[in-house]
Formats: C-alpha cells, sequence, structure tokens
C-alpha cells in the first residue's frame, strides 16, 4: 500500500521507503512542551504529530516537525503498533471486540496504489510496547484472512510444466517442474516475483486442498515465503498456525520461524512458550541460539551454542560469537570467532573465512567516527556466500547518507541487499545491526564490507 502524502500543501504518493528517506533528512521532534499524539511501526520507528482518523483498515497520522513543516500518511493498521493519542492509547491496547468499526474514507483520500515489493524493515531489535497474546493472536486471524494490498495487482503467472498438485515429483533440479525448485530458483532470487510466487502459493492450496498431506507442505512454503522474502510476520504465523493446527509436522526452521513471528509482534512470551512446547529451548542449533540472542536471552544462547559446538566446534562457536555481536558484547565475540580460527578444520572453509572476516570487522568499530570522515564515497567488500560482496558507502555531512551492494555473486539473498543498508544507515554505524534471516552470510558480509569501507576512509 503506497503512502498517501501532503507536504507544504501538496500531495504526492510515495513509497514507505521513499517516506523513510524523506523523514530521515528532517527533525521529527516538536517544539518543547508541545503535547503530540505518536504512532510507532511494527518496524519500531515512531513518529510524533496528529491523528487525523483511524479504523481498522488504516491510520491517517500527520507528522509534524519542529520547523512548522508536516507530511500527512496513511499507514495500513497491519503496519502499526501502538497508537498514542495524548499519552494514551485508546485503540490497540483494547482487546478487537472494543474497537472502532470501519469509516469510509472521505472521497479525497482515494486508495492508493500498492508498491511493487518493498518488504518493511526489521529492527536490530524490537522495541517499543509489548502485545498481549489476545492481542497478537488477534491480528494474526484478523490479517491472515485478508489477501495482501497488492493482491489485485498481481497476476497469476507460472510454467504450464508446473507439477502444481506434488503428485508427480521428478528427480533432480527442474525448476520448470517442482514447485520447491521453481520457488528457490526462480522466484527468490528475483523480487520483482515474490509477489507473484506468493500468489501462487495460494493457487497450490486450492489444488492440493483435498490432499492433506502436500497441502500442509504448501502451507509451510507459503509462510516461509510471507516470513523470508515480505516479512509479513502476522501473515507467516497465520499459516504456520494451520500447519502445526492440522497435526501436520512442522520443521525446525518453521517452528523457530514462527517463534520469531510472535516475538516480532510484540509478544516474547508467546515465542518463549512456543520454544519450550517443541523443547527448542534445549535443542542446539544455529537458529535456536539466533533467537534467543535476538530475545535478549544470552545465558540461554550461550548454553546452546556451547553443546553445539561439540558436536561441530565451528558452528557453535560462530553462533556464539554472531550471539555476542548482536548483544555487543564484542570482545566475547572475537574470543569465540578466534575458537573457530583454532578448532580442527572441518570441510566448511567458508565458516573460517567468516570468523576472519568479523573479528578484522569488530576490530574496526573502534576507531570508526562517522561525524570524523571526509565527505566522499568509500568501498569495502567481504565474504558472502559465493564469493566478495562489494559495497559502497557515502558520507555526507558527517553522515552515513547511503549503503549500496554494488556487487555479488550471492543466489541466496532475500532482503539483506536492500534492507542491511537501510538498517546501517538509520542506526548511523554497522553495530549490533542483525541478520536477515535466511541470508546471514550475506548480511554478514554487507556488514563487514561496510566497516571496512568506512576504516579506509578513516586511514
Amino acid at each position: 500500500m503506497r503512502a498517501r502524502v501532503r507536504l507544504t500543501g501538496l500531495v504526492y504518493r510515495i513509497t514507505p521507503c521513499v517516506l523513510g528517506l524523506l523523514l530521515a533528512v528532517v527533525v521529527l521532534t516538536l517544539p518543547a512542551g508541545a503535547s503530540a499524539d505518536e504512532i510507532e511501526l511494527v518496524s519500531g520507528k515512531r513518529y510524533q504529530g496528529r491523528l487525523i482518523t483511524r479504523t481498522t483498515q488504516s491510520i491517517t497520522f500527520k507528522i509534524m516537525f519542529a520547523n512548522g513543516g508536516s507530511v500527512l500518511t496513511e499507514f495500513p493498521a497491519g503496519k502499526v503498533r501502538s497508537l498514542k493519542v495524548t499519552g494514551k492509547d485508546p485503540v490497540f491496547d483494547k482487546p478487537p471486540a472494543s474497537r472502532p468499526k470501519p469509516q469510509p474514507k472521505p472521497q479525497t483520500q482515494p486508495k492508493a496504489a500498492p508498491p511493487k515489493v518493498q518488504p518493511p524493515t526489521r529492527p536490530a531489535t524490537p522495541t517499543g510496547s509489548a502485545r498481549s497474546q489476545a492481542d497478537v493472536t488477534a491480528m494474526i486471524q484478523d490479517v491472515g484472512k485478508k489477501p495482501p494490498e497488492w493482491w489485485d495487482s498481481v497476476q497469476l503467472n507460472y510454467p504450464q510444466t508446473l507439477d502444481l498438485a506434488g503428485t508427480n515429483p521428478v528427480k533432480g533440479w527442474h525448476p520448470n517442474r517442482n514447485l520447491g525448485t521453481y520457488m528457490w530458483s526462480v522466484v527468490n532470487p528475483n523480487p520483482g516475483r515474490w509477489n507473484e510466487g506468493i500468489k501462487l502459493l495460494h493457487h497450490v492450496l486450492s489444488v492440493r486442498k483435498n490432499d492433506r498431506p502436500r497441502l500442509q507442505e504448501a502451507m509451510n512454503l507459503l509462510a516461509g515465503s510471507y516470513y523470508r522474502l515480505l516479512r509479513d510476520w502476522a501473515r507467516a504465523a497465520f499459516w504456520w498456525q494451520k500447519v502445526i493446527a492440522m497435526g501436520g509436522k512442522a520443521p525446525l526452521d518453521s517452528l523457530v520461524g514462527l517463534a520469531d513471528c510472535y516475538f516480532r509482534l510484540g509478544s516474547k512470551p508467546m515465542a518463549v512458550a512456543l520454544l519450550g512446547r517443541y523443547g527448542l529451548d534445549r535443542y542446539a542449533h544455529r537458529l535456536t541460539v539466533k533467537l534467543w540472542a535476538e530475545m535478549g536471552e544470552m545465558p540461554r544462547a550461550l548454553q546452546l551454542a556451547e553443546v553445539l559446538a561439540r558436536r561441530q566446534p565451528e558452528e557453535g562457536y560462530l553462533a556464539a560469537g554472531n550471539a555476542c555481536r548482536i548483544a555487543g558484547k564484542y570482545d566475547e565475540a572475537v574470543a569465540y570467532y578466534r575458537k573457530v580460527l583454532s578448532a580442527p578444520s572441518g570441510p566448511n572453509k567458508r565458516n573460517r573465512d567468516r570468523a576472519q572476516a568479523s573479528i578484522e570487522a569488530i576490530r574496526l568499530y573502534e576507531n570508526l567516527e562517522v561525524s570524523r570522515i571526509p565527505d566522499g564515497t568509500y568501498t569495502g567488500s567481504s565474504p558472502g556466500f559465493r564469493g566478495l560482496v562489494h559495497v559502497a558507502v557515502k558520507i555526507q555531512g558527517g553522515r552515513i547518507d547511503s549503503v549500496a551492494v554494488t556487487q555479488h555473486k550471492e543466489d541466496v539473498f532475500f532482503t539483506a541487499p536492500t534492507e542491511i543498508p537501510q538498517r546501517i544507515v538509520e542506526s548511523q554505524g554497522v553495530k549490533r545491526v542483525d541478520a536477515v534471516t535466511g541470508a546471514t552470510i550475506t548480511s554478514e558480509a554487507i556488514v563487514n564490507a561496510t566497516a571496512k569501507a568506512l576504516a579506509q576512509a578513516v586511514n
């Protein structure tokens, strides 16, 4: 859904990404003593100003600046975490049944066209008010039952040779025959086809509606696509919940993904309860280590990482180093990365390269003062999954103006090339920038390459 924006008397239609860049160059602080409403997005961003209208579908909010300017923006309700009006939160802190019924929009605010593909920014660590289990559950059900905003603008498109029913699998890598390989090799590497791929998976559900095992398989694939491609936590959770309700066997990454969705939607207790129900509070895996660290449960994360290291030293110590890096414990992170280098050499040289690159990047943090870097564009590179990932970092006025991935050979990157640079610009540095789920290696490479570029600027 495109944001509808009015700035200094004129009306524009821009994407949420462009809106974020616009707001980044102005001061979002009202004059001292001025009362203001506040809106917080699921991404963690907060804006102050005035509530204009609200329905169960959208919130229209005037963002006000200290210089007297303002931006009128319409946010989808599913992207809003909380709305505080003169210090209270009368809408999002109440059960759904007590929320006001949808009101018709004024004719002066026509429905905007949906964005092509612009996943919401995922914060390194979720911030803001927690939601109750009842509110999160209600949101998942409400959002999950509705088609996404872009639905009507995307045509169903797929090779006619594709086996949608899944009853005639072909051995080998055949993207035009097997649904899984088609999604993996055709849809995933092409952001312009993400919505198209998700619409195809919804169609597959109707094809497999009478084949319970294969229907559950398709639901898992659909939930994972909402989760990894569009960062649509509510819809991902909706479909993973359906798999579990049908008695289906959810894979490890699906269970961790569902727990992550609960956490991102504002309920850490729901995430912890789910992990405990399936024994994932005791199961040592890089995914469980990462999620426990993101939720701030470092003792648990490091305990599981140490257990993992007993059977897979490189994997375990690398997971522990990454967990410490997420928490800002850089000395501990370096110590764990060094254990990766000193561990008995395993078959995966990539882990050792990642550990070495992370040590070098962390040591560069100490001398990085962005405010002292001369204006200009600086470049750096770091090992990714398929080779070096190159970035260009533009410094302007003592701030990171932009970060761009200029060259890479990655084939499983999801939103990392756009989302990680956005996070770096938002945080004005590379410390505690979390990795994109499913593209951890690519994310690390972008962060490490940015650190090298900034260090080059200092030197």
